[in-house]
């Protein structure tokens, strides 16, 4: 494993993996070359998709998502409720235009799954709670496929997976296409340096500031990797609802139905990048794929979990 040594980044991780066997169904995962493929799906109460239990943890989890563990520590002693503070980052904004949800729960999967904790609170440089994050939705640091990686994060939250899939491609692309990559990446490694955390021990908060200076020896020889949650309604879904007579067999009924998922869609995913593409073939993706029920369902319920209150 090529990492600093004594450089413990999985220290910093604050989001255990005991959420996913909570609340989600894991399915297949498979790797080809740069890309993987992961799946998941939402447990079930009753005969229906446990949607509500994934929310609540969801909001729960948003002081941490903006603020880091010292930040969350100051406002204790001050007897000032960390959470409160936090919501007011995701604003009473028209859930089919928020894209935070999203960068919430890719937040969540990097830290439990990828074992690479966030490095910098992005949501904080927005001058107004109503504007969306610009440049990727997450910063990540720490040690992927035996390397230590920046981690640029990319999250979808659409009805259709095609088109989810395009959109979190072309987003990546802009990364590393020849035309546009100076700018995207210097625009996004300044972002970075504003919002960093400030949980880092002295020496990772060295190592990291070189990192981020792209003329560094640090900066070549860390590799890039976009993680990539992709969340998608899928009819199967409803259609298990409807006949399974109870949770068990709707378990077993989705399990059934997408336990080949990551394996089915890598190889579309592959195509689009060696035709569509090509400037990706050179990068790590690591896909997180999660079928609903509702896309619509979960973006409400989030909004709704978050101020009380239906959007109006």
């Amino acid at each position: 494993m090529i990492t600093v040594v004594g450089l413990n980044w999985v220290s910093l991780i604050r989001i255990s993996s005991d959420w996913i066997e909570k609340f989600l169904l894991k399915h297949d995962n498979l790797i080809q070359g740069k890309v993987v493929t992961r799946a998941y799906s939402i447990k079930f109460a009753g005969q229906e998709e446990h949607m509500q239990a994934l929310i609540e943890f969801m909001a729960d989890k948003i002081k941490e998502f903006v603020f880091s563990k010292a930040e969350i520590e100051e406002f204790k002693k001050q007897d000032i409720d960390p959470w409160r503070k936090s919501a007011k980052y995701l604003g009473p904004v028209d859930p089919t235009k928020e894209g935070k949800y999203g960068e919430l729960l890719l937040f969540l999967l990097v830290e439990a799954v990828l074992k690479a904790p966030m490095v910098a609170h992005k949501i904080k440089s927005l001058g107004d709670p109503n504007d969306q994050v610009k440049g990727s939705d997450g910063v990540f640091f720490g040690p992927y496929r035996g390397k230590d990686s920046l981690l640029f994060g990319e999250a979808k939250v659409y009805q259709d997976r095609n088109q989810a899939i395009n959109k979190a491609l072309q987003s990546v692309d802009k990364f590393h296409n020849a035309s546009s990559a100076y700018s995207e990446i210097e625009a996004e490694l300044q972002i970075v340096k504003e919002t960093i955390t400030n949980d880092l021990s002295p020496e990772q908060a060295e190592f990291l500031s070189n990192v981020l200076d792209t003329q560094s020896k640090e900066y070549q020889n860390v590799n890039k990797v976009h993680p990539i949650l992709i969340v998608y309604d899928d009819q199967q879904i409803s259609n298990i609802e409807n006949v399974c007579q109870d949770n068990t067999q709707g378990e077993e009924m989705v399990c059934a139905t997408f336990g080949a998922l990551a394996k089915e869609i890598l190889p579309k995913i592959q195509e689009k990048i060696d035709t569509k593409w090509k400037t990706l073939q050179k990068v790590y993706l690591d896909f997180f794929f999660i079928p609903v029920s509702s896309v619509d369902r979960f973006r409400n319920s989030m909004f709704k979990a978050i101020h009380n209150m239906g959007y109006r």
